[in-house]
């Protein structure tokens, strides 16, 4: 037999669901699942940096081993780019030259863009220094992501 809630208990359990739904859309909005403009359903990776096999160490521009910085980093986070990723743009893609710029100093900075495995138009800046070259930042083209990095 089915037991008759009485009021205070309907308001302590609508009041348990109201708590349930402000955290899902809290967390959905720091990580960015409810982005207006991105209609793609990506799956987080959990270390940008990694590729699968393909790591960040792996990085070569010009025959240069490409070091990341801690922006670019978090921007593959949470742009959901892995190394691998990056690395496919910086082989296949085109220099923007308008994104570009050669008289950058103290290192001249390239931006190239491509698509990647999984579909995403990406763009990678790269600034090219006489022994090394680091990755600048990464962005996604097309969606718009919640990303709070400095």
């Amino acid at each position: 037999m089915a037991k008759k809630l009485k009021g205070k208990e309907v308001f302590y359990i609508l009041v348990f669901l109201g708590v349930l739904f402000v955290g899902q859309k809290a967390y959905d909005y720091l990580t960015g699942k409810n982005s207006s403009s991105s209609t793609q359903s990506i799956t987080k990776r959990t270390d940008p940096a990694s590729g699968g096999d393909f790591n960040a160490r792996d990085l070569n521009y010009r025959g240069k081993n490409v070091s990341i910085t801690r922006h670019a980093k978090c921007r593959m986070g949470c742009r959901f780019i892995d190394a691998y990723e990056v690395n496919e743009v910086i082989e296949n893609g085109t220099i923007n030259k308008r994104k570009s710029n050669p008289n950058d100093r103290p290192c001249p900075t390239y931006a190239i863009e491509s698509r990647t495995r999984d579909g995403q138009r990406v763009r990678v800046v790269i600034a090219e220094c006489d022994n090394n070259a680091k990755l600048v930042t990464v962005i996604d083209l097309e969606n718009h992501y919640k990303c709070h990095c400095k």
